[in-house]
């Protein structure tokens, strides 16, 4: 379809269905509705503001994790408001707020692929990589997915395509 091979591990992988199947099956938003999102900037974040903007809401996204402000949301969000949880890696290797991720099977998969494809092919939805180039890049890279130091999907680009 002539989408470069970086979206087929970034946004048709595991990061975009979990981004939309979050917004559309587990928050359950309306139109109009109000959505927070935290750390907008992160490789699955930064798609789930962009899915709640395309279903007609009304989007305040922070775009780095500071705790008071994550803290002052959630205190002031509306009664019987959703919340969902989803990427931050780099909270994986912080022992005291560890969880196991979880691997959810959503239903909405099956609408996932052709809106996506809608939305990117219209413009209406952008990806954005945070490309290191050079095998000697790897250590850096990953190191720096578990300290936030990216913006949107990493990538390793070894060779072009």
């Amino acid at each position: 379809m002539g989408f470069p091979l970086s979206y087929h591990v970034g946004v048709f992988e595991f990061r975009g269905p979990t981004a939309y199947c979050e917004f559309v099956e587990v928050c359950k938003s309306k139109l109009g509705e109000k959505v927070f999102v935290s750390a907008a900037s992160d490789s699955i974040r930064h798609l789930a503001r962009q899915y709640a903007k395309l279903h007609g809401c009304y989007v305040v996204a922070m775009l780095v994790v500071e705790k008071r402000m994550l803290a002052a949301a959630v205190a002031n969000m509306n009664s019987f408001g959703r919340v969902a949880v989803c990427g931050i890696i780099s909270e994986y290797t912080n022992a005291s707020t560890r969880a196991a991720p979880e691997i959810l099977s959503h239903e909405c998969d099956a609408e996932f692929f052709p809106k996506t494809v809608e939305y990117l092919l219209g413009g209406k939805l952008k990806t954005i990589e945070d490309v290191s180039r050079g095998v000697e890049s790897i250590p850096s890279a990953f190191i720096g997915l578990f300290n936030g130091e990216n913006i949107g999907k990493k990538i390793v680009k070894v060779a072009d395509e």
